[in-house]
């Protein structure tokens, strides 16, 4: 299940949450991946904080340049919001 991980304990297995902001992880201090948003560094999952004109490129590990014109984009090729408003991007 996601945000969890089992862990044994005294008794049996339990279903214990993972640190913020994991969708998976190992244990309690290590995440796997992270919720939208955010990225594993080393163990943890930080916010992307990409400047306006780029995005988080996952497979670089940092943030990559939208297309041009494009103020916010979650990939390459697909604009959210066009610098000009009254432009289509």
């Amino acid at each position: 299940m996601d945000g969890f991980f089992y862990e044994e304990a005294e008794g049996g297995n339990v279903c214990s949450a993972c640190i913020g902001n994991c969708t998976t992880c190992k244990d309690n201090a290590t995440c796997d991946t992270c919720n939208d948003g955010y990225h594993v560094d080393g163990d943890v999952c930080v916010d992307n904080n990409c400047a306006n004109g780029t995005y988080w490129d996952a497979d670089a590990k940092e943030c990559a340049a939208c297309k041009e014109g494009c103020l916010k984009c979650k990939d390459a090729t697909t604009c959210d919001t066009c610098m000009d408003p009254t432009a289509k991007c």
